[in-house]
């Protein structure tokens, strides 16, 4: 850059003799305006040199910035923190520490600080206090973004020799839940929930049970809606899910029994007869004469005052279904 301070007036004289009037006046308009744009850059070269220098006098005091929990946010929910910690040259007085704040992630919309306020630049360490937090408070936008970062910058001496320290902010997606098992049940069946989105770790309420796990076990007796409601970490998303669980559980005939008192196998059960209230059974001899009759039978018969042999039944369920066959009777 020209040094106007070598343009004498004779210069400027000899240069401009030779000029028209409107180049003359042209000429003079060009140099001024150059003049005050050089004046202008020196000061702020100046301002500069005195601002990094006032930087670098604060910041050299910095030993280390660290991320106090989590480095990775939820949105909407998690509090992060950023802690400097200052060596003990000047532990005694009030430090204002200035600081670089960058990122992908937006101050004031994507984060905030304490009671929404945008995070500053800066911190001050009261006399006497070697640590300080600034806190960080990730905002729910319900825009499916990816990760956010938040850099925080603290130059020291130079350029080069420079602090950073990384935090993110992580997208969290509607929560969505549903029921997984079986629908169609005999004896009991284990239950468990599916999750997508949400911030975990998710807490569990179930009914008709009243369970508070991610998973049940559930013997019904008859057919039962189930619910569960899953709540995030966050409690700002709770989403419900049901599922009908139908009860059915087939007969089971057996085509022996030993009424013989031992205990075991004594009667003539009919596996699930319970389910069928008001069944009929009717049983039969060889010679198709009636030894046994029911209207509700609840395996009850032990082939009382009926030999060894075989024997015929006729089994009607209280659903419409019939079933006959051949039991055979050892004492």
């Amino acid at each position: 850059m020209c040094n106007f301070r070598l343009l004498n007036n004779e210069i400027l004289k000899m240069s401009l003799k030779t000029l028209t009037p409107k180049k003359y006046f042209f000429s003079i308009f060009l140099i001024t305006f150059l003049q005050f744009v050089f004046m202008q850059n020196s000061i702020g070269q100046n301002n500069l040199k005195k601002n990094f220098s006032n930087h670098s006098a604060s910041s050299r005091n910095i030993d280390t910035l660290l991320i106090s929990g989590d480095s990775v946010l939820a949105e909407g929910c998690d509090i992060g923190k950023f802690v400097f910690r200052r060596n003990g040259t000047n532990i005694n007085t009030d430090t204002l520490i200035n600081f670089i704040i960058t990122g992908s992630a937006i101050n004031g919309v994507d984060y905030h600080g304490v009671s929404s306020q945008i995070v500053p630049n800066s911190v001050l360490f009261p006399a006497g206090l070697a640590v300080v937090e600034l806190e960080i408070i990730a905002v729910q936008d319900w825009i499916k973004e990816k990760t956010d970062t938040i850099t925080i910058k603290i130059p020291k001496n130079n350029l080069t020799d420079t602090i950073v320290s990384h935090m993110y902010i992580k997208n969290v997606d509607s929560l969505n839940v549903s029921i997984v098992g079986d629908t169609l049940i005999c004896e009991g069946t284990t239950l468990s929930v599916s999750i997508e989105g949400g911030n975990g770790p998710f807490s569990y309420e179930w009914a008709p049970n009243n369970a508070t796990t991610s998973s049940v076990k559930i013997t019904p007796l008859q057919n039962t809606i189930y619910f569960v409601t899953v709540t995030d970490s966050c409690g700002l998303q709770t989403a419900i899910a049901s599922l009908n669980v139908n009860v059915f559980c087939p007969i089971e005939i057996p085509n022996i029994f030993t009424p013989n008192a031992d205990n075991f196998n004594d009667y003539f059960q009919i596996k699930h007869i319970e389910n069928y209230p008001n069944s009929k059974l009717v049983i039969l001899n060889r010679w198709g004469d009636k030894v046994f009759e029911s209207l509700n039978y609840q395996n009850e018969w032990a082939g009382k005052d009926c030999s060894e042999g075989t024997y015929y039944y006729i089994l009607n369920l209280s659903d419409g279904s019939n079933y006959k066959g051949i039991i055979t009777l050892l004492n």
